[in-house]
This record gives C-alpha cells, sequence and structure tokens, in this order.
C-alpha cells in the first residue's frame, strides 16, 4: 500500500475540525473515516503531510527541505518512526532516525544534515545485524547533533537501491518506509498491529527479544502458513 504525501507546511492547509483526531489518530481509522466519507480524502492527505514534518521537527530544523532532499536522493524514512507515523503515537520515546540511502546520494544527504548542524560519530559503528540478516548494507553512519540528544542514523545500501536492506528486515511490521511524499506499507496487515517474523530470520539470537518488544506495543505475532495455496480472492 502505497499513499502520496504531498509537503504542507505545518499549520497550512489543515483542517480545522477534528484537527486532535488528524493529529494522533491511528491510520487505519483514519483511513476508515475516509473510506466512509466521514472526512474527505484531501483533507487526510494534508494532515499526514503536517504529521509527518511535525514529526521530524524533532530531529531537523527544515522538515519540509528535508523531504525535498529525500526525494531527489531516492531516499527512504524506515523504523520505528514510521510505526509511530502511522499509529499516530505520541508515548513512543524518540529513538534514531533510520534514513536508507543509495551508495551514489549518501554524500549529497549527509552534506544536507551536516548543514542541520549534524557531525558524524568518530566511533566505528556495528552493522545492525539483528535488522538486516542480509549483505545488503555497505556501511551505517552514525549522526549526532551536538548539544541535543537528536541523532540520524546513515544506512547506505549496497547498490543503487535505498531501500534494498528493507527486505532483509526480521519482521513485516517494520517493512514500511516514508519518502519524502509518500508512505509505503508492505504488508497492510501491519494497519491491524498483525506481524511475522521472516522465516529466514526466526533463529536470530536476538529476534525474541524484538518480538517482545513490539508485542508490548500490542501486535500480534503469528506463524506463516508455508502450505497455503494463494488466490485472488484469498485473505488472511
Amino acid at each position: 500500500m502505497q499513499t502520496n504525501l504531498p509537503v504542507v507546511a505545518p499549520g497550512a492547509n489543515e483542517p480545522a475540525p477534528a484537527a486532535p483526531v488528524y493529529a494522533t489518530a491511528d491510520l487505519a481509522f483514519l483511513l476508515d473515516l475516509a473510506v466512509q466519507g466521514d472526512i474527505r480524502p484531501c483533507d487526510l492527505v494534508a494532515a499526514l503531510s503536517v504529521r509527518f514534518s511535525r514529526m521530524l521537527e524533532g530531529y531537523v530544523d527544515d522538515p519540509n527541505r528535508f523531504r525535498e532532499v529525500l526525494d531527489e536522493t531516492d531516499s527512504v524514512i524506515s523504523g520505528s518512526f514510521v510505526l509511530r507515523f502511522i499509529e499516530g503515537a505520541t508515548d513512543w520515546a524518540e529513538g534514531d532516525l533510520d534514513v536508507y540511502v543509495d551508495s551514489v546520494s549518501v554524500d549529497e544527504v549527509e552534506q544536507f544534515l551536516e548543514g542541520e548542524g549534524y557531525v558524524t560519530a568518530e566511533e566505528a559503528q556495528e552493522r545492525r545485524i539483528y535488522d538486516h540478516g542480509g549483505g545488503s548494507i555497505r556501511e551505517v553512519k552514525k549522526l549526532s547533533k551536538p548539544g541535543t540528544p537528536c541523532s540520524i542514523d546513515l544506512i547506505v545500501s549496497r547498490n543503487k537501491l535505498s531501500v534494498f536492506p528493507i527486505a532483509d528486515f526480521w519482521g513485516t511490521q517494520v517493512m514500511n518506509f516514508l519518502t519524502g511524499s509518500s508512505i509505503c506499507i508492505a504488508y497492510p496487515h501491519t494497519l491491524n498491529h498483525i506481524a511475522f517474523v521472516v522465516p529466514r530470520r526466526s533463529t536470530d539470537w536476538k529476534v525474541p527479544i524484538l518480538v517482545g518488544k513490539y508485542q508490548q506495543r500490542g501486535y500480534e505475532f503469528r506463524e506463516f502458513d508455508r502450505e497455503r495455496e494463494l488466490s485472488e480472492e484469498a485473505h488472511w
């Protein structure tokens, strides 16, 4: 599932009625309202764009320009940030912002972030094996902003596709990403808080810890049915 989110500055074209609902409601709930005709799709999309920019304000001073840079470089944001966006969650602690870049555009994205006051951490960064089981990552650059708790991980793909490492994620609930102007949810079951551990990652030592983390956030983990034959009419 992919939805376009045109850049809208916070406060601009933001629907006045039911503003708290737009700001904090779960995306699945908002989509249901749109399907039922209770909110206009254009208002929903504009409000989600505002949500995106406001969330980015926790990391950059110019979120709309950052979104433009993401689109110009075909870079994406993934990880818990996207789940917070989907859920409208306000009670999740802000962690590192995970930005996935290709091997060609990493310097351009890093240059923008340096202009925002970020510096590259001197210590070597371990590859995030618990997230990525394959050899899809060239390197991880850790950037921090002195005097603030802000930190951004630039995760560099081994090829010219920034989203390449996302296919190596351990669970379906985190296989989502935001471009500067759209959101992609690879497994729509995520909207119903249903998740699956990728079978080839099920024996990874840290996966049970991560499963517990997301169960505490309300996700139900199910087993893949390896014998089931799917058709166009099939539903999980």
